[in-house]
């Protein structure tokens, strides 16, 4: 609780008296996940200096999608510096890469591809419903972090991951390319 309102005193006091850093905290999957959702970098910091395991999957997939997504970059870089692993996948967006492709985080991304994010990694369970023909629909899930950022209309994104080798012709579940 005190790990997701941000109090980050209170969060030390009860890692003092043996509360487990890497409990399962409900909703959230983590303390760490929880402090990292709602942007509590303070709280997030304490959380790392006692250890907390930066790579805890939990229902929104891992700490560093979760910063990835909401387009946190100083948590992004503490949870990297940490060891956070780039190219995790969990939760909806799956990769960080994706999360942050999909949001528009374009400085995020630049981070996740310096410490070596694969733009061609496949993941993610966005699930988008593609018009066709009677009014029907497909339903699509994406495959790279390239289709994500297309879907959103993110052109800066796309842009920067076409530059970092992000092939254009991937194809996702049913057989569409990002164009």
């Amino acid at each position: 609780m005190a790990s997701a309102c941000g109090f980050e005193l209170i969060t030390e006091k009860l890692l003092t008296v043996d509360a487990p850093i890497n409990g399962k905290a409900g909703v959230y999957g983590t303390a760490l996940a929880a402090a990292t959702l709602y942007g509590y970098g303070k709280t997030v910091a304490v959380l790392l200096a006692k250890g907390v395991d930066v790579n805890a999957m939990g229902p929104m997939g891992t700490p560093l999608r979760v910063a990835s997504a909401r387009g946190y970059i100083e948590i992004v870089q503490k949870l990297l510096e940490r060891g956070a692993k780039v190219d995790a996948t969990g939760g909806e967006c799956g990769t960080a890469l994706h999360a942050a492709s999909a949001y528009g985080h374009t400085d995020i991304i630049t981070r996740l591809l310096a410490y070596g994010a694969d733009p061609e990694a496949v993941g993610g369970k966005f699930n988008v419903f593609l018009p066709v023909f009677n009014d029907s629909y497909y339903r699509c899930t994406f495959a790279t972090a390239l289709h994500a950022a297309s879907w959103k209309g993110c052109e800066c994104t796309v842009a920067q991951l076409i530059l970092h080798g992000a092939n254009v012709n991937a194809m996702t579940g049913i057989h569409c390319t990002a164009l």
